[in-house]
């Protein structure tokens, strides 16, 4: 089941989400998960394995401990 999460949205990301509704791309957790997946599939999916494990392990480490490793 999935969770409930709030999210704060400016006045011009309101005004585009209303767009997007009007224009048939569903509710804003619709529109939420759409551009979360497109932004992934951008940022972390034309990655290269190398790429990936570096950002995957900033997440965890500060930058510099992980150019080091």
């Amino acid at each position: 089941m999935p969770r409930q999460t709030s999210v704060q949205l400016t006045e011009a990301t309101e005004r585009q989400a209303a767009e997007l509704k009007e224009a048939g791309y569903g509710t804003l957790t619709d529109i939420i998960r759409i551009a979360i997946d497109r932004m992934h599939a951008k940022e972390i999916g034309t990655m290269n394995a190398r790429e990936q494990i570096v950002t995957l392990l900033k997440t965890i480490y500060d930058a510099g401990d992980v150019y080091a490793m």
